[in-house]
């Protein structure tokens, strides 16, 4: 469900796949937490293979997310599935979170900063 790898930049890549429902958040969080307590990068979360997200594997993305701004670093969420960007956007992550094509897109977004 989730890989953590840490990339040539110094960034994180996360990637989540299969069902982020409340039980697939619940375990996520403590990793998501941890890697965005740990070091100082920016982090790419890869939904590519993310085949469903409740509002709790929401609330779990955006809870990373202002962690990761507290200490000034930022998060792209990478690639989702048309039906997972859909309830991304109905939900208004894109306003919070940027949402991004492709890893490629991500290393630009990250180095832009």
């Amino acid at each position: 469900m989730i890989n953590i790898h840490t990339c040539e930049d110094g960034s994180l890549l996360i990637e989540l796949s299969g069902s982020l429902d409340v039980s697939g958040a619940l375990k996520i969080e403590p990793q998501m937490k941890a890697a965005a307590t740990a070091g100082n990068a920016d982090m790419g979360v890869d939904l590519s293979a993310l085949t469903f997200v409740s509002s709790q594997g929401i609330r779990v993305l955006v809870a990373t997310a202002k962690i990761l701004s507290i200490h000034g670093r930022k998060m792209a969420l990478i690639a989702p599935r048309p039906d997972v960007r859909k309830v991304l956007l109905i939900m208004g992550i894109d306003k919070i979170i940027p949402l991004v094509d492709d890893r490629a897109a991500a290393a630009d977004f990250f180095a832009g900063l």
